[in-house]
């Protein structure tokens, strides 16, 4: 399943979405994402399944702070 087509373009989704993350101007924010990049990337490339699981949760965890922070602002 790591190496099936519908794998590749969730993978390529999280990856834009962590990048468009990565560049918003919040101070000391831009480290998560690029370490949730680094630990999918090497998940994918070397068909491990604890890393793509772990970058997998980091990304949830981002996007639930970053609802977090929005809801805390409304």
């Amino acid at each position: 399943a790591l190496s099936s087509e519908k794998t590749y373009r969730f993978y390529g989704l999280m990856f834009f979405i962590l990048g468009l993350l990565i560049l918003l101007p919040l101070p000391f924010f831009n480290y998560a994402p690029a370490v949730v990049i680094m630990t999918s990337v090497i998940g994918l490339l070397s068909r491990d399944g604890l890393f793509l699981l772990v970058g997998l949760t980091g990304f949830i965890a981002i996007l639930a702070g970053l609802a977090f922070a929005a809801s805390a602002l409304i």
